[in-house]
C-alpha cells in the first residue's frame, strides 16, 4: 500500500469446482478390485422341531413367577430398552455434531453478504491454476461500471465511497444544538466547511473576485498586472516575494521546495528538507521521452504528447477565462511548458527517489544562499522570518545551520535554469508566470466552477474520467482534508468499536510473531543481520483506528482552533486552513518529532508504513468488509486485511525499508553478505515484474520493486500465521465456512486475497498508474504474486509449470 504517504447472476452450484483435499486412489485395470459374495449353507424348513423356539417353555416360565415378580421383569425390561435408545439418540447427536463441526456454516448477515459478493464475482469456467485473476474477478470485472466522476472502480473504491456516503449523512444532520454554535466544536467546524463547499450559489457569485482579493492583500500585484506584465525586464524582486509569502504564510514552494520533517540520520528530530520543482503535471515523465529513461516506448511517448498538447490547451483557456487574450494566454503558456520542460530533465526519476541513501545530502546555508544570491533571494531572512512564529521559541539560522537536499547536482542544475530565465529580459516574466499559474491551479478547487469545466480535458486525457465527479464526493474529501480528524471523530462512533481494534491488534500481533518465526528458517540471511532484524521487528509500532486524541474533545478541538469557518466563503476558509497547517508545520522544528501522530485520517481506505519512525498504521476505514469483519471467518480476514498488515510489516525490509534501522534512522546493518543475497533475490523481482505488460504497455519491474516485494511477503506471512492461528484454536467457531462456496477455508484465503484487489481502470488511468504510481497494476498485483507462492499451489492442487505455478519462483521474506 501507499507508504510514505496500496451480486446478481450467480452461478449454478453444479458448475463449482472444488479442489480435492486428499489426493485419489489410483487402481490399475488389470487388477480392478471384486466383490465376491460368500456362499452360507441354509438349513431347509424341514430341518429338526428341538432347534426352533418354543413359546410354550416361555408361558410356563411367567405362570409360575408371581405377579409382582413378572411386573419387575416387564419393567426392567422397558427401562432397559429406554435406556438403549437414549444412548442411541445422544451417540447419533454427537456424530452430527462432529460431522457439522467440519462443515459448519457462517450464516451471520456479515457472511451472507460478503460470501454474496464473492461468489457474484467469481468466473468458476476458469481453473484457478490458470488465471487467478479471472478465476476470483472475472464476472466482478464484467457486473460492474466505473460509476460516474471516477477513472477507475475496485472493491476499495467501493468500500471507500461507502465511507464517503456515511459520512454525508452525518454532516447533513442538521446541528441544532446551541452549544455547538456558540462554542468552538471541531465537528461542527468540519459541517461548516463542507457546506460552505456545498453553497456553489455563493462561490459562483464570487467568480475570480477571491483570488484577485488574495493576489491583491499577499503581493499588491493584481490580475490586470500580471496580464499585461512587462516581457522586456527582469523580476528578481517579485520573484523573491512570491516565494517568501507562498512559502512562509501558505506552504506553496515551486522552485524552493521547503519541508519541515524527520532527519533520516536522527529521526528523533525535525529539520528543513529541500525537495526538488514542482512541476505542472504530475511526473518528469511526460516532458521526456522514454529514451532518457533508457526505455524506448513509443507508444509510451505518444501518449505523453497528447497529454501534454491537453495541458497547454487547458492552461490556455484558463488565462483566457482570467483575461488573457487568446494569442498572449498561447505563447505564455507554452513558454511556461517549454521551462517546466528544462526543470523536468534536471529533476530525479522516481527509481532515484526510492533509494534513501542516494538522496540524503548535507548543504549548509551558506551555501544554499550561493546559489540563490545572484535572484535576490535571502535565505537567512526567507527562513528566520518563516521560522520565528514562536516568540517564545526564537530561532536565528546563519551560514554553518545546514539542510538536507536530495542532489547537491540537482540543487546547482535548478538555480542555473532559474538565473538562466529569470535575469534574461527576455525571459524574466516567464518565471512569473510559472509561479502565479501554478498557484491558480492549486486554488482552482475553491473557485467557481468554471475552473472545474476548463480543467475537465486535461482530468480526461489523464485519467480517463467520463465527468466531474459528484459536488456532495468533492466536498467530503475537501473536508476530510481540512478537518480528518473531527471528521474522523464522527466516522469511528459510527461503524468502529473498541472490538473490532482488539481484534485488528490481535491479527497484526500473529502476523508479526509469524515474521519473526519465519526470519529463523532463512539461510539466506547470516545471523549477525538476522539479528538486527528482530530487533526492528520488535520495536515497529502500530497504529490501529484512530489516533486516540480524537476521543478527547478538548485535545481534539485543540487541533483546529483559531479558525473559525463561514458557510459562505469557501475560498476563505481553504486559505484559512492552508495558514492553519503550514502553522503547524512550522513549528516543528528543532521540535522532537511527535511519535502519536497519523499520515491518513480514520475514513482512509489505506494503510501505511514510515520509515522513520518503524511504525505500521491501519486506519479504520481499511477495517471494514470486505477487508476485515470482526463476524466473519478469520481465513477472509486473513487472506484481506491480513494480506495488507504484512505488506506493511514486509515494507519494514523492503530495498528502501532495509536501509533504516529499529529507531528508524538511516543506517547500515546489514552484512555485505547478506545485503548480496538480499540484492540478488530482488533482481528477481525486477525481472519477473518487468515482463508483465498491460494495455500494451511494460511495467517497469524497478520502479514498482518495493510494493512487489511486500506484496509476497504480505501474502506468505498472512497465510502462515493463519495456519498458526488455526493449529492455536482448532474449534473456534469463528473459523467457519461461506454459504454458497464450496471451498475450503484454505482456499478461501487466497480467494479473498485476490478480492479485496479486483479493479476495472480506464486505458488513461492505466497509463497514469505506470507512469507515477509504486505499485503494480491490480491484475498484476494478484498474478504476479499468487505465481510466487507455493502454498498456494499446494492449496490449489496446480500442477508444476501450470501458469500460476511456475518453476522459476521469487522469493526474499
Amino acid at each position: 500500500m501507499s507508504r510514505y504517504k496500496h451480486f446478481d447472476d450467480e452461478l449454478s452450484t453444479a458448475d463449482v469446482h472444488e479442489a480435492a483435499v486428499l489426493p485419489e486412489l489410483d487402481v490399475d485395470e488389470p487388477n480392478q478390485l471384486e466383490f465376491k459374495p460368500q456362499l452360507r449353507n441354509y438349513e431347509s424348513n424341514g430341518a429338526s422341531s428341538t432347534k426352533k423356539f418354543n413359546m410354550n417353555y416361555l408361558k410356563i416360565y411367567l405362570l409360575r413367577r408371581s405377579r409382582l415378580e413378572r411386573f419387575l421383569m416387564i419393567t426392567t425390561i422397558l427401562l432397559l430398552f429406554i435406556l438403549f435408545v437414549s444412548f442411541l439418540s445422544v451417540y447419533n447427536r454427537q456424530q452430527e455434531k462432529k460431522a457439522e463441526r467440519s462443515e459448519q456454516i457462517c450464516l451471520t448477515p456479515a457472511c451472507i453478504q460478503v460470501s454474496s459478493a464473492i461468489y457474484s464475482g467469481m468466473n468458476e469456467s476458469v481453473e484457478p491454476c490458470d488465471d487467478f485473476h479471472e478465476f476470483v474477478c472475472g464476472q466482478w470485472i464484467k457486473k460492474n461500471i466505473i460509476p460516474k466522476g471516477h477513472s477507475s472502480w475496485s472493491t476499495t473504491k467501493e468500500l471507500s465511497r461507502k465511507n464517503l456516503i456515511l459520512l454525508k449523512g452525518i454532516l447533513e444532520q442538521q446541528v441544532t444544538s446551541d452549544e455547538a454554535q456558540r462554542d468552538f466544536s471541531a465537528e461542527y467546524e468540519a459541517v461548516k466547511f463542507y457546506r460552505s463547499c456545498m453553497n456553489v450559489n455563493d462561490i459562483e457569485q464570487q467568480g475570480v473576485q477571491p483570488l484577485e482579493k488574495f493576489l491583491q492583500e499577499n503581493f499588491n500585484f493584481t490580475l490586470n498586472q500580471w496580464i499585461h506584465i512587462d516581457q522586456n525586464r527582469t523580476w528578481e524582486e517579485q520573484f523573491a516575494l512570491l516565494t517568501k509569502i507562498l512559502l512562509s504564510k501558505y506552504g506553496f514552494s515551486y522552485f524552493l521546495t521547503i519541508a519541515i520533517g524527520p532527519d533520516d540520520k536522527n529521526s528523533s528530530w525535525n529539520v528543513l528538507h529541500v525537495n526538488q520543482p514542482q512541476l505542472g503535471l504530475d511526473s518528469r515523465d511526460y516532458y521526456i521521452n522514454s529514451s532518457t529513461n533508457n526505455r524506448s516506448d513509443p507508444e509510451t511517448d505518444a501518449r505523453n504528447k497528447i497529454i501534454r498538447d491537453t495541458y497547454i490547451k487547458v492552461a490556455a483557456d484558463v488565462l483566457q477565462y482570467i483575461g488573457f487574450d487568446k494569442n498572449q494566454s498561447e505563447k505564455r503558456i507554452n513558454n511556461i511548458v517549454a521551462f517546466e520542460t528544462e526543470l523536468a530533465i534536471v529533476s530525479l526519476p522516481m527509481e532515484v527517489l526510492q533509494k534513501p541513501n542516494e538522496t540524503y545530502f548535507l548543504m549548509s546555508l551558506k551555501q544554499l544562499q550561493d546559489l540563490y544570491q545572484p535572484l535576490r533571494v535571502d535565505i537567512y531572512s526567507l527562513l528566520n522570518d518563516m521560522l520565528n512564529i514562536n516568540a517564545s521559541n526564537p530561532i536565528k539560522l546563519d551560514e554553518n545551520d545546514q539542510v538536507i537536499v536530495l542532489s547537491i547536482d540537482l540543487m546547482l542544475k535548478v538555480s542555473k535554469i532559474l538565473q538562466a530565465y529569470l535575469l534574461n529580459p527576455q525571459k524574466s516574466h516567464i518565471v512569473i508566470d510559472h509561479i502565479l499559474f501554478s498557484l491558480i491551479f492549486d486554488l482552482s478547487s475553491h473557485l467557481s466552477t468554471t475552473f472545474e469545466q476548463l480543467s475537465f480535458p486535461l482530468l480526461k486525457e489523464l485519467y480517463g474520467m467520463e465527468s466531474l465527479p459528484e459536488r456532495w464526493e468533492h466536498c467530503i474529501k475537501e473536508t476530510d482534508g481540512a478537518f480528518g480528524y473531527g471528521l474522523g471523530a464522527l466516522y469511528t462512533k459510527a461503524v468502529f468499536g473498541e472490538k473490532d481494534r482488539q481484534q485488528a491488534y490481535e491479527l497484526i500481533s500473529n502476523i508479526r510473531e509469524m515474521f519473526d518465526k519465519n526470519l529463523d528458517q532463512m539461510v539466506w540471511i547470516d545471523e549477525q543481520s538476522k539479528s538486527e532484524a528482530k530487533k526492528k521487528l520488535k520495536k515497529m509500532t502500530e497504529k490501529v483506528g484512530y489516533p486516540d486524541f480524537i476521543n478527547n474533545r478538548t485535545k481534539l478541538n485543540e487541533r483546529y482552533i483559531g479558525h473559525s469557518m463561514i458557510e459562505n466563503e469557501y475560498f476563505n476558509n481553504g486559505i484559512k486552513v492552508l495558514q492553519r497547517e503550514r502553522r503547524r508545520s512550522i513549528l516543528k522544528f528543532r521540535q522532537k518529532v511527535d511519535l502519536t501522530d497519523w499520515s491518513m485520517t480514520p475514513r482512509t481506505v489505506n494503510a501505511y508504513y514510515t520509515s522513520s519512525a518503524n511504525e505500521i498504521v491501519f486506519p479504520a476505514g481499511i477495517l471494514q468488509p470486505p477487508f476485515f469483519h470482526k463476524d466473519i471467518p478469520i481465513s477472509l480476514n486473513y487472506g484481506a486485511i491480513g494480506t495488507v498488515i504484512g505488506h506493511e510489516i514486509t515494507h519494514g525490509f523492503d530495498d528502501q525499508g532495509r536501509e533504516y534501522d529499529a529507531d528508524g534512522n538511516m543506517r547500515s546493518w546489514w552484512t555485505k553478505l547478506a545485503l548480496d543475497n538480499f540484492e540478488e533475490r530482488t533482481k528477481c523481482f525486477v525481472e519477473q515484474y518487468s515482463d508483465y505488460a498491460l494495455d500494451g504497455q511494460a511495467e517497469n519491474g524497478q520502479r514498482t520493486l518495493s510494493e512487489n516485494i511486500a506484496d509476497n511477503g504480505g501474502l506468505k506471512l498472512s497465510y502462515l500465521a493463519y495456519q498458526k492461528h488455526k493449529q492455536r484454536r482448532l474449534n473456534n467457531a469463528n473459523d467457519l465456512r461461506l454459504p454458497g462456496l464450496s471451498y475450503n477455508n484454505d482456499q478461501l484465503f487466497f480467494i479473498a486475497f485476490a478480492h479485496s484487489w479486483c479493479s476495472l481502470e480506464t486505458r488513461n488511468a492505466i497509463h497514469y498508474d505506470l507512469i507515477n504510481d509504486p505499485h503494480s497494476p491490480a491484475r498484476i498485483r494478484i498474478i504476479g504474486t499468487i505465481s510466487n507462492s507455493v502454498e498456494f499451489a499446494q492449496t490449489f492442487s496446480c500442477q508444476p509449470k501450470s501458469r500460476m505455478n511456475p518453476s522459476k519462483k521469487c522469493h526474499l521474506w
